[in-house]
């Protein structure tokens, strides 16, 4: 597979562990405008730093092909759907869905 994306496949970003360890698929992807971190999240449920996890981008693109779907979401935009079955939904992003310290 070609990489998708313009950001290097060792790069470190933010996802919650039940995600890390394939025991929540991801329905949020954020790729913040303010440092261009990508986030990979649950579409609902509290957001707490504790339960952060850093991995690479390459580790959520092997977990989830279909997040290459989302290489050229825009600086401060999200995309989300309902299930991994769903079709990624995208619009700018708002702070509602970031992890919070």
């Amino acid at each position: 597979m070609n990489w998708p994306f313009d950001d290097p496949p060792n790069l470190a970003v933010i996802t919650k562990k039940p995600i890390a360890a394939r025991q929540q698929p991801v329905l949020l992807v954020t790729h913040d405008d303010d440092d261009g971190a990508w986030q990979f999240l649950p579409l609902e449920g509290e957001r707490d730093v504790r339960d952060a996890a850093v991995v690479s981008l390459r580790s959520m693109v092997e977990r989830d092909g279909t997040l290459a779907q989302l290489a050229n979401l825009p600086l401060g935009w999200r995309a989300w759907r309902e299930s991994p079955d769903d079709p990624w939904h995208r619009q700018p992003n708002s702070d509602a869905g970031s992890l919070e310290g």
